[in-house]
């Protein structure tokens, strides 16, 4: 599972959040924080696991998976 793009998600929401937080903007650190939280986690979930992707190199290889 790749971590990289969430992770830049949630960084730069980091570093957004800071900036407004020095301005004494404390709503709008919060809501690029919890857009930035719900991005991250889309991406997550719509990556295939690491059971789906076994799952669908044993069928390119003609193997049967008996792992559930």
């Amino acid at each position: 599972m790749d971590y990289k793009e969430p992770y830049l998600v949630m960084f730069r929401a980091a570093t957004d959040a800071l900036e407004y937080l020095q301005d004494r903007q404390e709503r709008l650190a919060r809501n690029v924080l919890m857009m930035a939280q719900w991005e991250a986690e889309r991406l997550v979930i719509s990556q295939p696991s690491g059971e789906d992707e076994v799952k669908e190199s044993n069928e390119e290889s003609g193997e049967i998976s008996s792992a559930k």
